[in-house]
Formats: structure tokens, sequence, C-alpha cells
């Protein structure tokens, strides 16, 4: 059943396609309230990890929260790929308009307080 994916899609892709496989055969929530319970339990999962201090748990448990998102992506019929990459786009635009605030007040970027980060980066979502 899942042999059928391509082998050189994105990890994420990768995960959409996965879910959206066994979703064909009924292995799936049957409706999105679960996907959102699925989503809270590993990121409850993942905190505790984090509070152990776990390195292995942490990469473990946020894998299966990546996995959850991908999912309720999937759910919502969303290219989770294309979301994100829609986020990259608009992160680097942002972050880049932090680069030109420190820049023009004549400071290196990391002599920027958070807060004036923080304020850069709220005009740059305008």
């Amino acid at each position: 059943m899942l042999d059928g994916i391509a082998p050189n899609l994105s990890d994420l892709a990768t995960a959409q396609q996965l879910t959206k496989h066994a979703a064909r055969v009924g292995f799936n929530w049957p409706d999105i309230a679960q996907v959102w319970g699925k989503l809270q339990e590993e990121l409850t999962e993942l905190e505790a990890e984090i509070r152990g201090g776990n390195r292995s748990g942490i990469a473990a448990e946020l894998g299966d929260v990546l996995f959850a998102v991908v999912n309720l992506a999937r759910w919502l019929d969303v290219d989770a790929e294309g979301a994100l990459r829609a986020t990259n786009a608009k992160f680097r635009y942002r972050f880049s308009a932090i680069e030109q605030g420190a820049r023009a007040s004549g400071r290196p970027l990391a002599a920027l307080r958070l807060d004036e980060m923080e304020l850069l980066w709220v005009q740059a979502k305008r």
C-alpha cells in the first residue's frame, strides 16, 4: 500500500503521502476533532520528554508532532510542503526587514534588543 510513494519526495511530502495512502484503506480518524486530539497528545508527550531531558525521546516525539501536523494538513486539504514554503518565504521577508532596520540604525544586527527586533518584525507584517 505504501510502496507507491515516490522515494525522492521531501520528508514532509512523504509524510503527507503516507497519511493519504493509509486513509484510503480506512486507517484514518473519523473526524477532525480526533486529529486535533492526537496532535495535543503528541505535544504533551514532547513536553514530558523535554522536562526529562531525554534527547532521543525529544527527537522521537518532535517527529511525532510534525507527523501529526502533516496529517492535520491533509485533513484540511492543505499541501503541507506548499504551506511551509510560503511561511519560509514570509519569514525571510520579515527577517530581512529586521536586518534592514539594523543597518538603518547603524548598528549590527546582534546589537539590537529582542524588543527592537520584534518591533521591526511587526512593521514588516503590515
